[in-house]
């Protein structure tokens, strides 16, 4: 025997217009009954026309009828929401640990559907209904369900804070917008939100993209390894086929050699580790912060979103793919060449007791770190520097360039801090750099690289920008002052050529 349909079908009870249970249902002469804020949009549409239809049957009426609300379908709707609420699951409707629980009820707590931030209450579905159906309440402001609802809330004054203070970087309410924060830039919490989303949005996209690039570096750390182990490797091999031949005599310093060789390889070794091991706990950083990012960017509360915003947040921008410590490499190969040419003058070191083979007396090149990463890193390739006086005079037909400005050919590269922005300039093209302008600017050159780079300097150091090219002439440092009308002072602290 099939089952009957219950009287309380949700079925029959949906607006044919919205497809949801009605909503303060009126029923028109033919019957059908609509929602009806649906059946008045309807027939406003059909206001042009002029002529009014049931949307179900298709009858027609000469003038547009009067709606009323049907109060005894209102009340079955009303036994169907709580005839299924009961019905429910209750699994599906209580509150769990990281739900939001309904305020106002008893014992065991239902899920809060709403929040209202003037009666400061969360609400589950059965105690909402008030809110839409007493005229009073229907002016509340109902969100998403907030368990920081105090958050949003002025501790001074117990006002609902809708408005930021961008001088105090701050939610405050409409009284204190009267009175401590009368005279700053305060804008709607809404309209701050919104700003500060794009921006979240931005921070998102570069520490993904800053996850992906420190993942690639990891993968390529093997094969930089297999090139230090490679390297010292074939440097050990010739070293064997050279020192055959004068065993006898040198048979101590190829010993020492051979040590040498793989203290290096060691030290490389170790060069490879320790990045590995500072990539990877910036990748966990990263991908925590972006994690973060991502919880933040679902806050619903304004305020608890402008309060956990991340105002000084920076990324480390990329060095680009790791290189292996040059110095290792050379000074292997540097070692063999050093040993060959040993072996023709052997006899006349020999003679002198005071000739030691000493490997650091073969030319190698030594070069620093591809950057450095520390303030006290940075500061350990600085010299001393000399003062050319020669170019305060107006340019000569020699310095063309100076004539036309840092930055405005290829010859020259300039980092221009301004008040509110920081720009970098080369070949009359310019780079728009985020972040705050910086009073300290230090620049790293590595001429045999060919990198420039420029940082801010305070008590931690943070890369602006960096320059990948061939310098084919001298580079000189130029500090330049512009638009100074009450004077002004800077100073070189260091010179930073390599």
């Amino acid at each position: 025997m099939a089952q009957q349909n219950s009287p309380l079908d949700r079925d029959r009870y949906c607006c044919s217009i919205c497809l949801d249970l009605l909503c303060n249902p009126g029923t028109l002469a033919c019957g059908h009954s609509f929602c009806l804020d649906c059946i008045t949009k309807n027939w406003d549409n059909q206001a042009v026309r002029g002529v009014y239809s049931c949307p179900q049957c298709r009858q027609t009426f000469e003038r547009r009828p009067a709606l009323v609300k049907n109060t005894i379908l209102a009340d079955v709707m009303e036994d169907l929401k709580r005839t299924q609420l009961r019905d429910a699951s209750p699994d599906h409707h209580y509150a769990g640990p990281e739900d939001v629980g309904c305020d106002v009820c008893k014992g065991r707590k239902m899920k809060a559907i709403k929040t209202c931030l003037v009666c400061q209450v969360c609400y589950c579905e059965d105690h909402l209904q008030s809110h839409y159906e007493v005229p009073g309440l229907k002016r509340h402001t109902l969100v998403e369900p907030a368990a920081d609802l105090q958050d949003n809330i002025c501790p001074r004054h117990n006002k609902l804070m809708k408005i930021f203070c961008r001088q105090d970087r701050q939610t405050i309410c409409h009284l204190c917008s009267l009175d401590e924060h009368r005279r700053h830039n305060t804008v709607s919490a809404d309209a701050e939100r919104n700003e500060r989303q794009k921006e979240l949005s931005g921070y998102q996209r570069a520490t993904k993209a800053r996850v992906k690039e420190v993942e690639q570096e990891l993968e390529a750390l093997p094969l930089e390894m297999d090139s230090i182990i490679r390297s010292a490797d074939e440097a050990v091999k010739r070293a064997d086929d050279i020192f055959a031949d004068f065993i006898r005599c040198v048979e101590k310093r190829w010993s020492e050699v051979t040590e040498e060789t793989r203290t290096e390889q060691e030290a490389g070794l170790k060069w490879v580790q320790d990045l590995r091991k500072s990539l990877e706990q910036e990748l966990v950083q990263m991908k925590r912060s972006g994690d973060d990012l991502d919880r933040l960017s679902q806050t619903q509360s304004h305020a608890t979103f402008l309060q956990k915003y991340p105002w000084n947040y920076s990324i480390r921008r990329s060095t680009g793919q790791p290189t292996r410590d040059i110095r290792t490499t050379q000074h292997i190969n540097n070692w063999a060449v050093a040993v060959a040419k040993m072996k023709d003058n052997l006899a006349l070191f020999l003679k002198d007791n005071s000739a030691h083979l000493s490997l650091a007396e073969a030319p190698v090149e030594v070069l620093p770190p591809e950057q450095p990463h520390t303030r006290a890193q940075f500061l350990t390739y600085s010299c001393e520097m000399s003062i050319d006086n020669s170019h305060n005079s107006p340019a000569s037909d020699s310095d063309s360039w100076d004539h036309q400005g840092f930055g405005k050919d290829s010859q020259s590269w300039a980092l221009i801090n301004r008040p509110n922005s920081i720009q970098f300039q080369y070949n009359t093209f310019t780079i728009h750099i985020p972040g705050p302008c910086s009073s300290r600017v230090g620049v790293f050159l590595d001429y045999r690289a060919g990198t420039l780079s420029f940082y801010s300097l305070s008590d931690t150091m943070t890369l602006l920008h960096k320059v990948k090219t061939t310098f084919t002439q001298p580079l000189y440092a130029e500090l330049r002052l512009v638009g100074l009308k009450t004077g002004g002072t800077a100073e070189f602290c260091y010179s930073l050529q390599l």
